[in-house]
């Protein structure tokens, strides 16, 4: 049952991925997209993972945390892009994308760490 929850709510994820990838496409320069969704899964992994009442059904939650975040995020795209803005000479862009990912994606999941703490002490 597991796998099967993890199966589908990844087939989402990478949907959900992949339409953001074509409302926001990757035209060589910052790859906004895949910052986005980085940004957003590190967020709602924080969220989903330390809440105790959002969703409490275990296999809800290894659907939507492995299933769904993991195709939605992507580190591999990640490091795809970095390699190629190196290649292509964009040293700026390629260290403002990594510092960025880092810092926003650990500010992010601590954020919603902190959140979901704040909302169970009601």
């Amino acid at each position: 049952m597991n796998i099967i929850a993890v199966g589908i709510g990844g087939a989402f994820g990478a949907l959900l991925r992949a339409f953001l990838g074509e409302l926001i496409p990757y035209s060589g320069g910052f790859p906004y997209a895949t910052f986005l969704c980085n940004c957003i899964g590190s967020f709602l992994l924080g969220f989903i993972l330390t809440s105790q009442s959002i969703i409490t059904s275990s296999v809800l939650k290894l659907s939507i945390t492995t299933g769904v975040l993991g195709a939605f995020t992507t580190f591999s795209t990640f490091s795809s892009e970095v390699v190629t803005l190196i290649q292509a000479g964009n040293y700026i862009i390629a260290t403002l994308y990594v510092s960025l990912s880092i810092l926003a994606g650990l500010s992010l999941s601590l954020l919603g760490v902190k959140l979901t703490k704040v909302g169970e002490r009601k």
